[in-house]
């Protein structure tokens, strides 16, 4: 593009229409115009239009200009809080780790908490390793939305050395904080975090209780069965118990396979999430005890989700079980039930044993119950 057609965008950044603004300010991030920036870098931190600001952002990452992150830093200190909030909020688009020391400064001394917030957000994107103890030094400002982009900031950089002050955290007095920081430490994961996971199973805070959970399923860390069953067993929040059960079955909790069974069998509410745990464990132990609800338990409801289990779990001694009781002299109810379960499987071969039970079983109900089973 001609000097000419670069100066004539330049000039409609001046324009009344917002449209016009923001078209032009795209067209010259899009070919890099450099002599564009300081102009560009103007409309990032004055316009009035939040869109022109937004692209006068993105064009101003794709440009890189030095003598602009240098505006837009000077921007920080500026007078007005609006100005200082969008030099904060661009620097971060741009993500350049000169901004990062500046930004810290910002957060340790503005007096608007909108500005505040957006600093914290932006050195989410680019503060360097170095600056680390700065930010755990911010966990205890007087702002509970600082104390939470900072928290939040340290579990996205994964810094080892927060994790002390952020489990100090877990008891601050606002629930977000408390929140920013179990989160933290979920995506930290190291041996301490994971420890301050299992610990806070037990928190007064339903919300840090609940992620603790369910970020132990997450990271599959199998020595927190024992507390998770616990938990089930003792808190009276359903929505808790949700967390626990789909956890246990992240994990592979062979030891919870009882308790699970006995929730998918009972529990109307949170049966369906006990069927999916027992279903991810695939228990040896499981597929045993629910072959044996759908032989020999009067509630259909039960049997029939027993099956489905079994169909998930994917263990062909299930198969052997049923098909073995569904063609042998058992009674006419197991053979019956046998073949109700096997009919759960929607697999091609089972579906062809059915039809050879059918012609081969002399009882009229097997027969019935093979006809049903067909056409489901």
């Amino acid at each position: 593009m001609s000097e000419d057609e670069i100066d004539m965008l330049m000039n409609l950044m001046d324009d009344s229409d917002a449209s016009i603004r923001k078209n032009a300010v795209v067209q010259l991030g899009d070919i890099y115009a450099e002599k564009s920036a300081d102009k560009i870098a103007e409309a990032a931190l004055k316009d009035p239009n939040s869109k022109v600001r937004r692209h006068a952002a993105i064009a101003l990452e794709k440009i890189g200009s030095d003598l602009t992150i240098n505006k837009l830093i000077k921007g920080l200190n500026s007078s007005s809080k609006k100005i200082r909030s969008n030099a904060a909020w661009v620097l971060g688009v741009i993500g350049d780790q000169r901004a990062a020391e500046p930004l810290i400064e910002r957060l340790k001394t503005d007096d608007d908490d909108e500005v505040k917030e957006r600093a914290a957000l932006s050195l989410r994107e680019i503060v360097p390793i170095s600056l680390v103890d700065d930010l755990i030094e911010l966990l205890d400002d007087p702002d509970p939305k600082v104390r939470q982009r900072i928290a939040e900031t340290l579990g996205e950089i994964g810094s080892q050395e927060a994790v002390d002050t952020l489990i100090k955290k877990l008891n601050d007095k606002d629930t977000d904080v408390r929140w920013a920081s179990i989160v933290s430490l979920g995506q930290i994961s190291n041996e301490d975090a994971v420890d301050a996971l299992i610990e806070n199973l037990n928190h007064e805070d339903d919300k840090v209780k609940r992620h603790a959970a369910w970020k132990l399923g997450e990271l599959g860390i199998e020595r927190a069965s024992g507390e998770l069953m616990e938990l089930l067993k003792k808190d009276e929040s359903k929505q808790m118990k949700q967390h626990a059960i789909l956890s246990l079955g992240k994990i592979n909790a062979e030891k919870a396979t009882d308790l699970l069974i006995k929730i998918a069998m009972t529990d109307e509410e949170l049966g369906w999430h006990g069927s999916e745990a027992i279903s991810r464990i695939k228990s040896s132990k499981a597929v045993n005890k629910l072959v044996n609800v759908t032989l020999t338990d009067d509630n259909k409801w039960r049997r029939k989700n027993a099956a489905w289990i079994l169909k998930n779990i994917k263990d062909e001694r299930a198969v052997e079980a049923l098909v073995g009781v569904a063609t042998s002299h058992h009674s006419e109810i197991k053979r019956c039930r046998a073949v109700e379960a096997l009919s759960q499987f929607k697999d091609e071969d089972i579906r062809d044993m059915i039809v050879s039970i059918s012609n081969e079983d002399q009882s009229k109900k097997v027969q019935k119950t093979c006809r049903k089973a067909l056409q489901g």
